[in-house]
């Protein structure tokens, strides 16, 4: 999980320790910058469902490291780097993400089980 930190830092120009305050963490940047960024560390870039998004909007509410209320966007991304159990949630408003949020193994592995409306033949959203 630092390691995808470390990747969206170079994209934001911060450092690990700002993007911690709730202040940064409504900072929006463009979405293409940062896959690129998450991709170019050998990581990978999910963009999750609707029902998985506002799964995570319950998560960031309740997170004592994120502020007060719900995130900014409309969706959300997992980005995630090879070797790294844990991932990074970003959402997403438009073209920019917006709100990072490290989240462990455990999170990761609950979006997997968080399905809304019809699925196609692989059990994905449509």
């Amino acid at each position: 999980m630092i390691r995808c930190v470390f990747a969206l830092c170079i994209v934001l120009d911060v450092s690990v320790s700002s993007l911690t305050l709730a202040k940064d963490r409504q900072t929006c940047v463009d979405a293409a910058e940062s896959r690129a960024a998450i991709l170019a560390a050998h990581g990978d870039w999910k963009v999750l469902t609707k029902g998985q998004f506002h799964f995570l909007q319950g998560v960031y509410a309740l997170n004592p490291q994120t502020p007060p209320g719900l995130p900014p966007g409309d969706g959300a991304v997992l980005a995630t780097v090879t070797g790294d159990k844990g991932g990074l949630i970003l959402f997403t408003s438009g073209a920019k993400v917006c709100a990072p949020m490290p989240v462990p193994d455990q999170v990761v592995k609950l979006l997997s089980a968080v399905k809304t409306g019809k699925l196609d033949p692989s059990g994905d959203e449509i």
